[in-house]
């Protein structure tokens, strides 16, 4: 799943990373997919955006991250293959609104 992101924000808010991460590692898990989240990294115009591109694996493990307020390239090898649905979900249609009903609980910033 990819995830293009642009979370350049004042910088009283910008600091989003951590959260960013949680909501990427939840969402793999729940929905045993990979996660690449590709986000700006600097400032201007008065806005900050730390960078929180990353690679997350289907299990949930934080394979690269990007480095705060820097462009960075990631490169990971990531299995492609179908794993098995969430246990109790036959479509896996409930582990993925529950995962967005997570990110919009958690990712208020603005």
């Amino acid at each position: 799943m990819f995830i293009p992101t642009n979370n350049s924000l004042p910088l009283e808010k910008a600091d989003a990373v951590a959260q960013a991460r949680k909501v990427d590692i939840a969402t793999a898990r729940d929905n045993t997919k990979s996660i690449i989240r590709a986000d700006v990294a600097g400032s201007a115009a008065g806005r900050v955006s730390y960078g929180s591109s990353c690679i997350v694996d289907s299990n949930g493990t934080v394979l690269l991250a990007g480095r705060p307020l820097t462009e960075d390239l990631l490169v990971a090898e990531i299995d492609t293959g179908t794993p098995a649905r969430p246990l109790g979900h036959p479509d896996g249609s409930w582990a993925v609104q529950q995962t967005l009903n997570l990110a919009r609980n958690q990712c208020r910033l603005f």
